[in-house]
């Protein structure tokens, strides 16, 4: 079952998502030197970031958080 997230956490991942994608991206991209891996890593910070913003609160700079998530998972 999918949970809607609250309209401030839908708002602050839709503009992370248009502002930061592509810098998570290519950071994700030249850690794991596969786009591949990069795009699917890069969706997953974002998919947690849904899960993960309504508990502990939108992060002042949004992609300072997903960059570092989507990293890890790439290693």
């Amino acid at each position: 079952m999918t949970t809607v997230p609250p309209p401030e956490v839908a708002a602050a991942v839709a503009s992370a998502h248009r502002d930061e994608w592509a810098r998570v991206l290519a950071s994700t991209a030249r850690v794991s030197r596969d786009l591949d891996l990069a795009e699917e890593c890069t969706q997953a910070a974002f998919e947690r970031a849904l899960a993960r913003w309504p508990v502990d609160g939108i992060p002042h700079r949004p992609g300072g958080w997903l960059t570092p998530v989507a990293g890890t998972r790439a290693r």
